[in-house]
């Protein structure tokens, strides 16, 4: 296991709702590689709180469940890792650039689940994909993270703690 970062501590809340352990650690850990760019932004941070909040929503009842629902909560935590990692010029490419980033920590799951779980990152920007073979399909497990980063760029959604 990495060393955790302090900033991990941000996300406390929702690795706690973790349901399998292999995918909370994995996150945990990508969490802690998570370059300073991503903690430094705190307007990222909390637009990565209300995605992850908006997807448990969505999920309901089902986000009780091992697996797939850790996948999504993986994905939704980690989508923007290396969104301040690129200028404006090329922010549009971040969400394939985080497979590469956390490619050390491939071997920590199922390949798989490794794949679901940067499948759904990739895909998360839904039509602003970096390409349209990455744009989720409303049959794909992809497309609900792409909607609920939709609906938390609506500027009238307003959160309470």
């Amino acid at each position: 296991m990495s060393e955790v970062k302090p900033a991990v501590l941000i996300f406390k809340e929702e690795l706690e709702q973790f349901n399998d352990p292999e995918i909370q650690s994995f996150t945990q850990n990508a969490l802690s590689m998570a370059p300073e760019s991503f903690y430094n932004d705190e307007e990222l941070v909390t637009y990565t709180k209300n995605v992850y909040r908006i997807l448990m929503g969505f999920l309901g009842e089902e986000s009780k469940i091992r697996g797939l629902a850790d996948a999504f909560r993986a994905g939704a935590l980690l989508q923007d890792l290396c969104f301040n990692e690129t200028g404006d010029a090329y922010r549009r490419i971040h969400p394939v650039m985080v497979r590469t980033f956390l490619a050390p920590l491939k071997k920590d799951l199922q390949t798989n689940i490794f794949d679901a779980i940067l499948g759904m990152v990739e895909s998360h920007e839904a039509d602003q994909s970096p390409s349209p073979l990455l744009e989720p399909k409303p049959t794909n497990s992809a497309f609900l993270l792409a909607m609920a980063n939709k609906v938390a760029r609506f500027n009238f959604i307003e959160f309470k703690d």
